[in-house]
């Protein structure tokens, strides 16, 4: 059997054995679509709560927080650590010093009922 009749041939597959240069692939997007981008989160359920005003944290049988309220409070806890600590000033979760994290959980703690 010649290789010129070999079905399985690269050729046969479309693969260019031709090239060697690494194969291209066109991944630009057309310019003059704008894409809509996500905000930040706001969280107006939790912020224009009233003063004393709490939301129930539910957990479920692993202790994991379940229903709107554990929704709220991941989300919340984002906003508070997003717009409170800098990224730049902290290289991980535990170089953050003990008077900013109390700052957070007191904070948390005035809106969420985690109990």
């Amino acid at each position: 059997m010649d290789p010129g009749e070999n079905s399985d041939s690269d050729s046969d597959m479309g693969v260019d054995e031709t090239s060697d240069t690494p194969m291209e692939i066109n991944n630009t997007q057309d310019s003059s679509v704008e894409r809509t981008r996500r905000g930040a989160v706001q969280c107006k359920r939790v912020t224009k709560m009233r003063e004393g005003e709490l939301l129930n944290v539910q957990y479920n049988e692993d202790g994991q927080r379940i229903g709107e309220g554990g929704k709220d409070l991941a989300s919340y806890s984002s906003l508070l650590v997003e717009s409170r600590i800098s990224i730049v000033d902290y290289e991980n979760w535990h170089a953050v010093g003990d008077e900013v994290r109390d700052l957070l959980w007191d904070t948390i703690k005035a809106k969420f009922n985690l109990m």
